[in-house]
């Protein structure tokens, strides 16, 4: 029985594919000397946290500060044209109706995280604290299992019953190190990739049949 269920955000819950745009214009913007990269070098980037994503980029210590002005300005500038996608926070909401724990597992840091309230409107003061791990809250992020392990040992569970919610590869390659249930959220995905789960799940909706086929309703 899943008792708490785990959500990827970028991708998941909120439609961020804009961010790669955003860093491909940013790139070439900043580094017209540097060889072209195709729009597909930045795609990994929609699921590294930002130190991993500079690391990858080849951004000087020096220039980061720069690199993330000229790609999104101010982070409030940003978060501004994010939307959550289409039903995903109703099913959120019933799920916590029904007594499901909800929490968060995200490469965002803390502060990065607390962006996206607006977005997640309500649900935002639904998840539990304990159970949202952010990169300032674990030695290493996704692929690597931390940051589930982080989640069970503060829920005080068994990591069968967690279900978490992702939308990319190293989602799931964290789920499968940590030992966890892992269902793919394929509203979100922004590459052909396969991706191993236990659950493909077309649309929000589909998290309901999941769960409440586990639990009396």
């Amino acid at each position: 029985m899943y008792r708490i269920v785990i959500f990827d955000c970028d991708g998941t819950l909120m439609d961020c594919s804009k961010m790669i745009t955003h860093l491909y214009e940013g790139y070439h913007k900043l580094y017209p000397d540097r060889k072209a990269l195709p729009y597909e070098h930045f795609i990994p980037c929609y699921y590294m946290s930002d130190r991993e994503t500079r690391a990858y980029l080849h951004i000087p210590p020096e220039e980061q500060a720069l690199f993330q002005q000229v790609c999104f300005g101010e982070a409030d500038d940003f978060m501004a044209d994010i939307v959550a996608f289409d039903g995903i926070l109703e099913v959120m909401r019933t799920l916590h109706a029904y007594g499901i724990r909800l929490g968060i597992n995200t490469s965002r840091n803390r502060e990065g995280f607390a962006l996206a309230k607006q977005q997640l409107q309500d649900v935002y003061d639904l998840l539990e604290e304990d159970l949202i791990a952010t990169n300032d809250r674990i030695a290493h992020t996704k692929p690597a299992p931390d940051s589930l392990w982080f989640i069970q040992k503060q829920a005080h569970c068994d990591v069968s019953e967690i279900l978490f919610v992702g939308d990319s590869i190293n989602d799931a390659l964290c789920a499968k190190a940590a030992g966890c249930a892992f269902a793919f959220a394929k509203w979100g995905a922004v590459s052909d990739q396969p991706v191993p789960c236990d659950f493909i799940l077309q649309q929000p909706d589909d998290l309901l049949q999941v769960v409440m086929r586990k639990i009396k309703v």
